[in-house]
């Protein structure tokens, strides 16, 4: 168990089936205690039910990766729920056209 006794943030994980639950089973395969992020609130309680199902810890919290507010949120839910945050794994993502290193916060 690589990761026992650390916690990740797993932003985008809300979608069964989608590639940031994936990333979020392994974690707890791994060990992990995970929060998901998302945005999306129904899909994410879900996901959370049915990954700590499988064993391990794994919690909820609705995140807008777009208010930096919410983001702060998710960190200081992870630490306030298990006492730390070692691994962040920003899977959340929308698209954009421009380039990486000319987005504003707000993008």
């Amino acid at each position: 168990m690589r990761f026992k006794d650390q916690v990740a943030i797993v932003t985008g994980g809300a979608r069964a089936g989608g590639i940031g639950a994936a990333i979020a089973k392994r974690f707890m395969e791994e060990g992990a205690k995970v929060v998901i992020g998302d945005i999306l609130e129904e899909e994410g309680k879900e996901t959370a039910k049915n990954l700590s199902n499988t064993g391990g810890e794994v919690e909820f919290i609705k995140t807008d990766m777009t208010v930096l507010d919410q983001i702060e949120r998710m960190i200081d839910f992870a630490v306030s729920k298990f006492g730390r945050l070692d691994i962040l794994v920003n899977n959340a993502g929308i698209m954009v056209r421009s380039h990486a290193i000319d987005l504003s916060e707000s993008d």
